[in-house]
């Protein structure tokens, strides 16, 4: 509980901070570099846990849509990878662009990384998002696939309060602890479970999406790709996810 409380106090400080009007319309791809010290000043000290060195390097890839304008805020995918690289895979850039939201995913924060600096690195990332970029908090999403997509589901059951939506591709745990405050704001975010008929993971992602059913949630789907294997879901079943998040009619 501590641990949670700690890298939330970081979020809550950083996300605070005003843009950076000089970087506010960069678009495209880049590369975030920084660290504690950097991101935290003096109040890096607090890191008596130990999640990261203040002065380890931590980086970031994002993806910025084209038409990014700070008068219509974007909102946030945060993405957590089973591999080294945080990179936006192609299929999906175009639906960036098309529902105006920012990507971000940690490079070195695949399945060989402590779970604790994985967790870390996803909450910090919407702070540094929000560094060069108005973000609109109530679209906030985590993502994960496989090992990265059980991540995503222990980040949506401890911060609720930060990450509105959540999309599990092949892979997902169920919460072991929470709070009934936690608990009710979980219930009021949107949840999407996707996993393939060839999918390894199929068996545990539809018993999990059943608790959730089973613990009184209404926000969530479930989609199985007929010819899908262990991967991540094609651009079209990853846009009906979107929608989903954004509460879009799939028919309109």
């Amino acid at each position: 509980m501590k641990y949670n409380t700690f890298i939330f106090s970081l979020v809550l400080c950083l996300f605070s901070l005003t843009v950076n009007a000089e970087t506010t319309h960069k678009t495209g791809h880049f590369q975030y570099q920084s660290n504690l010290s950097e991101l935290m000043g003096a109040q890096s000290d607090n890191t008596a846990f130990n999640v990261f060195d203040p002065k380890e390097k931590l980086e970031w890839e994002l993806y910025v849509p084209s038409n990014y304008s700070p008068d219509v805020k974007p909102g946030l995918l945060v993405y957590i990878s089973p591999t080294s690289s945080g990179k936006i895979p192609e299929k999906w850039q175009s639906l960036m662009d098309k529902y105006n939201l920012i990507w971000i995913a940690a490079n070195k924060s695949g399945n060989k990384i402590n779970s604790h600096k994985r967790m870390t690195k996803a909450v910090l990332a919407t702070s540094v998002a929000s560094k060069n970029h108005d973000i609109d908090a109530s679209r906030i999403y985590v993502v994960g696939f496989s090992g990265g997509g059980r991540m995503a589901s222990l980040a949506a059951s401890q911060f609720p309060q930060l990450f509105k939506g959540a999309i599990y591709n092949s892979g997902v745990n169920y919460w072991q602890k929470t709070t009934k405050k936690a608990l009710k704001q979980m219930k009021s975010n949107r949840y999407v479970f996707i996993s393939g008929k060839k999918d390894f993971n199929l068996k545990d992602t539809k018993t999990v999406f059943k608790k959730y059913k089973k613990a009184g949630f209404d926000n969530i789907k479930l989609i199985i790709n007929q010819f899908m294997g262990h991967s991540n879901p094609n651009k079209k079943d990853f846009e009906d996810a979107l929608k989903f998040l954004e509460d879009i009619n799939p028919q309109g």
